[in-house]
């Protein structure tokens, strides 16, 4: 299976919480599902939830910018499906 290089941490470093959705209260979690192809790129991504105000499209931009060990099949690198949760939180 494909591991995102940096872990989680990578995703959410690149997680730009939109304006809108901030001003607006809107917290949730966006459900995300990309295939990582062989060269370790996220491609063909998904938003399978979506709670509104942006997020959707800020955790697209953010899944967008990390990159991923590739899936291997028989020492050949393959292309995997995968989902991806993503949460935002409105800190206090």
């Amino acid at each position: 299976m494909p591991e995102m290089i940096g872990g989680q941490r990578a995703l959410y470093r690149n997680l730009v919480y939109p304006n809108i959705a901030r001003r607006s209260g809107i917290e949730g979690r966006v459900i995300l599902q990309f295939i990582v192809d062989e060269n370790g790129r996220p491609q063909d991504i998904n938003i399978l939830r979506d709670p509104g105000g942006g997020l959707g499209d800020a955790a697209v931009n953010a899944l967008r910018q990390v990159r991923f060990t590739p899936g291997m099949q028989r020492g050949k690198a393959v292309r995997v499906q995968l989902t991806q949760p993503v949460v935002f939180r409105l800190s206090d």
